[in-house]
């Protein structure tokens, strides 16, 4: 057993390497190499599970792969068996939605895929929140979100999408103090119930104001 040491790169003789590929990147390969820890790789023959005979192979599929390494000049022989297992970015399957409030909204985000997954947002202010392992976002203020979902099992990419939490304002005082002069519905944007209207009646039951919420920037005031 002593030429074993003259070509297989773990010093304990650990056969068994572990790898992960990321689907999403197919057709990508990646290397996959028989352990010879020799310059001279001339000395040696390589057979590989794929029928490959080179030092290293690209491989794009999850699945085992076996080397067998023979020193030309001695026979000895070792097998190495690399194992590449599947990583892949999310698949965002629903996102469950509590809203309605204005400071205690809930989204929940339901994923699919082959990865290890870590889920941050970014509100409409720009303002990013820390990745976490939960998938469950509480106490949200209404806006458009925009998801992010990071996998962490091989860096195999971030899956981006938008969410809209509706909330409204409970009061308005419209003194032109710039405090709360309009009011209006948040998280409607031309992209999330771009048809949504907005009717106000008065204590009579009169219609006084009728409002496009996707198109409202300003809000609506009681001058209307």
């Amino acid at each position: 057993m002593k030429c074993y040491s003259q070509f297989i790169r773990c010093p304990k003789y650990r056969e068994n390497e572990t790898r992960f590929y990321c689907l999403n990147e197919f057709p990508q390969t990646i290397t996959v190499d028989s352990g010879l820890n020799d310059t001279n790789s001339g000395n040696y023959s390589f057979e590989w599970s794929t029928s490959e005979n080179t030092e290293t192979i690209e491989v794009n599929a999850a699945g085992t792969y076996t080397v067998v390494v023979t020193n030309n000049g001695t026979g000895c022989e070792k097998t190495k068996t690399i194992i590449i297992e599947p990583s892949n970015i999310a698949t965002i399957e629903n996102v469950e939605i509590t809203d309605g409030s204005l400071n205690n909204n809930q989204i929940t985000i339901l994923t699919s895929g082959e990865g290890n997954y870590l889920y941050a947002l970014i509100d409409s202010a720009g303002i990013q929140s820390a990745f976490q392992e939960s998938n469950t976002f509480s106490q949200l203020q209404p806006g458009i979100y925009s998801i992010l979902i990071r996998d962490i099992k091989n860096n195999c990419g971030i899956t981006n999408d938008m969410v809209s939490l509706i909330g409204f304002p409970l009061y308005f005082t419209p003194n032109n103090d710039g405090k709360n002069d309009t009011w209006q519905v948040y998280g409607v944007s031309k992209n999330f119930q771009p048809n949504s209207e907005i009717l106000i009646f008065d204590r009579y039951g009169k219609l006084i104001a009728q409002i496009l919420a996707s198109r409202s920037r300003l809000g609506w005031d009681i001058q209307w």
